[in-house]
Formats: C-alpha cells, structure tokens, sequence
C-alpha cells in the first residue's frame, strides 16, 4: 500500500508531490495527458508567495532565468492610460509578477520530482474510486487499456475543473458563469509604441487585455457578456482578435499564432474540500477568473498546506487533516468573491458606471495605501504562510 496517490500533474499536483517526496512519503502521481507542449502556456502568471515557495523548492532560479518580470498592470480608458497597479510595495522581495508559461513551469517542477526518484506516470487516468475507514481503493487505466487496482492511505485529486476525482466523490461544484473569453498568444508588428508588460483596456462592457510574454511575444484577450452576440464556442482566429483590437485603435499586427483558446469565465468551489481519505486541491477544488493570474498560485498554495497536514499525520501521527478544508475554504471563498467583484467591474455594461469607474481608478492607483493592500492580496500574502 503506497502513502499517497496524487491525481493531476499540472503545478498544484506536481507541487505536492516535490512537497511530500522531499520529506521521504511514498508516492504515485499519475495524469491522464502529456506534458503539456510548450506552446500552450496556459496560466503565465506566478506572483510572491509562490516565488517563495518555488525558491525553497529550489526550482526558482530557473523560472525567473527563463521568465519574465512585470512590474505592474497599465490601465487604459478612453484612448489614454488612467492608471498603472505597481507590485512595488508588496511586502516580498519579489515584488513583481513572474510571466512564464505553464508548460515551463510544469517542465521545470517534473524534473525537481524526478531528483527525488518519482516520475509522473503520463496517459494513466482515475476510473474508480472507493474507501474504508483506513484506506482508499483506486483503479488506473493505462493507455493500453489495461486496469490495475491499488490501495492508498490517501488520494488527492489535482485533475483540474473537469476534476474525475470530484465527481466520484460526488461533490457539487457551486458557483456561477460570468463573462466569455476569447485568448490568444502571437507575434505583434507594432505600429505604434510597442506596450510592455501587461496592459487592459477598457470599454463598456467589454475589456481587451495584451500581455506581454517571453520570447518576444504577445497574450491577446477579449471579455465581453457571455451573451453577447461577438462571443461564439469557437477557436478564435487571427483575423478575428485583429478585428477586436482595431475596435480599441491600437496600431499593431497580429500574427504567428501559437496557442489560442476561447472559454467563459467562472467563480466555482466544491462545497467540501475532503470526503474522508480523499481531498480535492487546485482547480479541481476551485475555479478563480483569471484577471489576476490567482488561480494557479491558489493551488500551489493548496497544495503546500495539504503536504504540511499528510506529512504530520503520515510521519508523526499528528492529526491535523481536519484543519486543511478550515483553513483553505475561508481564503477560496475570499478570492473567489474578490475574483467576481474586480471582473464585473472591468466590464460594466451601464455607461454611467463604467464611467464612474474610468473617473476613479487614476486616484485609486495613485494611493500607495492601496497600492499595498491590492498587491498584496494579489500576491497571496494574506493567504498562506511558509514554514
């Protein structure tokens, strides 16, 4: 019988697996997929505390060689910008927003888990999943088809919003869509001065976001009211985000698409973070807007509290599992009504109060109070501590 079996490789399962192998807990860590291709980045955001945790992982030192640091968010209304959110005053030494696309942040945490012996078994997904009172009974399909049963002190489904771990634990994932969301990575031909770091613009009832990435390109996205006629369950095209920034009057060409990918935003939690021997971490626990770049650092963040509770239970029989849904549950919540609140607000469809909110956002960014208090909070300080 193994300690754990860790279901999803994705940052938050592949964070508590380097969690618990470097404190010598038996593993399997098993994902359905591939590694991601690099292309497909993904969740690009990584903000303080997870740098902390990243560097006392030791795996730091080769994001931030291979990312790239935002200093802040511009804000733009009205043809002009009215703002910048500077990261300067939170309180970290990483006071800035680390860019890298999830495939390398994935790559980069696979090979620190290989250091410690563990490898992530690809094309083997959840197919059935019981439990007693002292262990959990899992069977895995491999991609031949063949099935194997196995036995687990505990199971931790990481296996992201389509979570097979949370609908076998029949959970109800309770929540709300909000707007849609058409996204893209490119090459940009500037026209006009070329922006850095990331940008939004807004509109009433629609906002654009340009990002910019490593390796010289570009995130491109559109949110509009998921019922807006513009937004269609479809890929969206070059021509077709080429289109949505020349409504905003930027002067820049798309093209070399890379990755593309068109999705409705959402606020979701499961009611309950474990059932019994099985917890539920990350996305399959929890659905965060992403106009913050929140939701994989949550999951980190989930995933670093959960190995703290298995290793006391597992290593010095000290029972504290109890504490992980109380203490993690109050900080999702939070987020995710934070999350809702800062998307309505960017896409305001009365236009009174969407220039209400152009009017004030200039003072709000020029208030270092603020400043401090909305960075930290975005770099989940307030979140989670580290040991």
């Amino acid at each position: 019988m193994i300690k754990v079996l860790i279901i999803g490789a994705g940052p938050t399962g592949l964070t508590l697996a380097i969690e618990l192998a470097r404190r010598g807990i038996e593993i399997r860590i098993v994902d359905k997929l591939l590694p991601r291709p690099k292309y497909e980045s993904r969740a690009i955001g990584t903000h303080a505390r997870t740098m902390e945790i990243f560097e006392r992982l030791g795996v730091l030192d080769e994001m931030l060689a291979n990312g790239l640091r935002w200093s802040g968010f511009n804000l733009h209304a009205r043809g002009r910008q009215i703002g910048k959110l500077q990261f300067d005053q939170i309180d970290s030494k990483y006071n800035f927003a680390l860019i890298l696309p999830q495939a390398e942040t994935e790559r980069i945490l696979r090979e620190k888990l290989r250091s410690f012996g563990t490898a992530v078994e690809t094309e083997t997904e959840l197919v059935e999943l019981s439990q007693t009172e002292n262990y959990v009974e899992a069977a895995l399909r491999d991609k031949f088809g063949k099935t194997e049963k196995i036995e687990t002190i505990f199971a931790i489904g990481c296996d992201g919003a389509r979570s097979a771990t949370r609908k076998m634990l029949d959970l109800e994932f309770v929540g709300k869509r909000l707007q849609g969301s058409y996204l893209i990575d490119c090459e940009v031909d500037w026209q006009q001065k070329s922006l850095v770091e990331g940008n939004t613009f807004l509109a009433q009832g629609w906002r654009l976001i340009i990002g910019q990435l490593p390796e010289n390109r570009y995130r491109v996205v559109v949110n509009m009211p998921h019922d807006d006629a513009r937004m269609k369950n479809e890929t969206p095209t070059l021509p077709a985000m080429q289109k949505f920034v020349d409504e905003f009057g930027l002067k820049m060409r798309l093209h070399h698409l890379s990755w593309a990918s068109a999705f409705y935003l959402s606020v979701r939690r499961a009611r309950q973070m474990r059932v019994g021997r099985v917890f539920l971490a990350g996305d399959a626990a929890h659905n965060v807007c992403p106009n913050a770049g929140q939701g994989m650092n949550a999951g980190i963040h989930d995933a670093v509290n959960l190995a703290e509770k298995l290793a006391g239970f597992l290593q010095n029989n000290h029972d504290s599992l109890e504490l992980y849904e109380r203490e993690r549950l109050p900080v999702i919540k939070k987020l995710l009504s934070a999350s809702e609140r800062m998307e309505n607000l960017m896409t305001l469809e009365n236009s009174f109060a969407a220039g209400l909110r152009d009017f004030a956002l200039p003072f709000v960014t020029k208030s270092k109070y603020l400043q401090k208090k909305i960075g930290n909070q975005i770099a989940g300080l307030n979140a989670i501590n580290i040991n």
